[in-house]
């Protein structure tokens, strides 16, 4: 995919952005929100159970411009002893009748509360959209980038008129990370609409967590 200055602009400035905004303690949970504004306002929020942090960078475009009326799920849940993060905006059809036309973009981080033990190694980047997986017209992009790196992305997926990336189904792996920075990009839709984005997350037991276990 060929990064635009937008893109670039938008990397550089979560590149340097400071984690943590509120302390854990601090911090609203996430499924108290409800929408991106919110989270906006509160900063940083947690799961239910206190080991992932959730902090809010900035947004652009349009994105901010609706951050009022697009509804936001950061959930939970857990497969085989696998937890699996979804960071979701949804436009509904009672705000958007007929979808998000698209445009601007949404940063944050995604940390581990419990390092020691939990680490982020695989994600995945699905759409919605009005007019189905052809001549939807729709583009959203999601780029993965470690905390203090430069503003080249360690992973970029690409979810084009409603297509799931990766196309197979499932989740890119890569090499556990306690945290990452997080940037979404939604292209103006030439034609279609969005109805929904999803963001998972997988979060693994760390070398540490699992040589303790084999030991026991």
């Amino acid at each position: 995919m060929k990064r635009t200055l937008k893109m670039t602009a938008i990397a550089v400035a979560i590149a340097g952005a400071t984690l943590g905004m509120a302390g854990p303690a601090q911090a609203a949970v996430c499924t108290t929100l409800g929408t991106v504004a919110a989270w906006a306002t509160a900063g940083t929020c947690t799961d239910v159970d206190g080991d992932m942090q959730f902090t809010f960078t900035g947004y652009s475009g349009n994105f901010g411009a609706n951050a009022l009326t697009t509804q936001l799920d950061i959930s939970e849940a857990l497969f085989g002893g696998i937890q699996i993060y979804n960071i979701g905006f949804d436009w509904n059809a009672t705000n958007y009748p007929s979808g998000y036309a698209g445009g601007g973009g949404i940063l944050y981080s995604v940390t581990s509360l419990d390092p020691i033990l939990q680490a982020i190694n695989s994600s995945s980047l699905d759409t919605v959209v009005y007019g189905g997986t052809t001549g939807a017209g729709t583009r959203a992009t999601k780029a993965l980038f470690d905390v203090g790196a430069d503003n080249t992305a360690f992973l970029t997926m690409t979810s084009t008129n409603g297509s799931h990336d990766p196309v197979s189904g499932g989740e890119y792996l890569f090499d556990g990370r306690t945290s990452i920075n997080v940037v979404d990009t939604i292209d103006v839709a030439t034609s279609g609409a969005y109805q929904h984005m999803n963001n998972t997350f997988n979060i693994s037991r760390t070398r540490i967590e699992r040589k303790l276990t084999q030991e026991q």
